[in-house]
């Protein structure tokens, strides 16, 4: 394995998260304001919302899956729903606003007259093809970020109107001379409650759950089932629900001092075999070795 390759696979070494915001028809988007005064490691996670992230000041490197890119004040960075993540602080003082949208907001969201505007098409498009603040727009993003930070401090009842309006307005300039290579089918906003259902039976049954049971439960044929879930998520369910299983297995190797072998079980891996084979995958390293590198890392 080359150097490249070795530094790759050690940013997955780092703690992940599965983070948990809560989103909902009175609070469709969360605004969470940071300021890092020292240089940040690399820290990973995922969540069902929506992601955009606003740099205000310094300099950050944001990681996906096969791309990373770095961000410097007055642009941004998107995520999609149950997308892995990254991020390092590179530059400091670092300040960020972060905005986690309702899907089914963005889905709902529309002009009459502007039938070709797909809020969602920006988060669904692989890392490397969602679109960049112009350089010219950089301030006129800076001041957006301000405004929303000031914005959600006020807990009015029109705070949640300006907040969308600002919203809208990023993505507005983000489309502007944004041209996609292909772009994603219609969603229609009740598919993201049908995910939504199959993501929380398999946060509750951390064990195997096949593309039919969860077809099942959305009550759709496997196959419907399956296109859809790949439309909205980017990726199969199976691929999906291993992610979540070996993420799950990784928080609890280093949250518990239970065996290999318990955790595998648990999380619905045939038997140690399996979970390496699946750990190695993502991680890039054994779930031994997962565990041995964090405990260093705590002394």
């Amino acid at each position: 394995m080359n150097k490249k390759k070795n530094n790759k696979n050690k940013l997955w070494l780092d703690s992940a998260e599965r983070m948990v915001f809560r989103l909902g028809e009175n609070q469709p988007v969360q605004v969470i304001h940071h300021l890092f005064s020292n240089k940040q490691k690399s820290q990973y996670d995922m969540h069902y919302g929506l992601e955009l992230g606003i740099l205000l000041e310094g300099k950050m490197q944001r990681y996906y899956r096969n791309f990373q890119e770095n961000i410097s004040p007055g642009q941004i960075w998107l995520c999609g729903m149950w997308e892995p993540h990254g991020w390092k602080v590179t530059q400091a003082p670092c300040e960020v606003v972060v905005l986690i949208i309702s899907p089914p907001m963005l889905a709902r969201t529309h002009f009459e007259n502007i039938h070709n505007l797909k809020w969602l098409n920006p988060f669904k498009v692989s890392p490397k093809d969602r679109p960049q603040v112009r350089k010219t727009n950089q301030n006129i993003i800076i001041d957006i970020g301000n405004s929303l930070i000031k914005d959600f401090s006020k807990e009015t009842t029109l705070q949640m109107a300006w907040v969308h309006l600002k919203l809208l307005e990023i993505l507005l300039i983000l489309h502007d001379n944004w041209k996609v290579k292909s772009l994603p089918k219609k969603i229609f906003p009740d598919s993201f409650t049908k995910i939504n259902t199959v993501l929380q039976l398999a946060f509750e049954n951390p064990s195997l759950i096949t593309t039919h049971r969860a077809a099942q439960v959305c009550k759709m044929n496997r196959n419907s089932f399956a296109r859809m879930f790949k439309e909205i998520m980017g990726i199969s369910f199976s691929e999906f629900a291993l992610r979540y299983r070996v993420d799950g297995s990784a928080q609890q190797l280093l949250n518990s001092n239970k065996q290999i072998k318990a955790i595998a079980a648990k999380w619905g891996f045939t038997d140690t075999s399996h979970l390496h084979r699946c750990f190695k995958k993502y991680y890039g390293c054994s779930p031994l070795d997962y565990r041995k590198n964090f405990n260093l890392n705590q002394h």
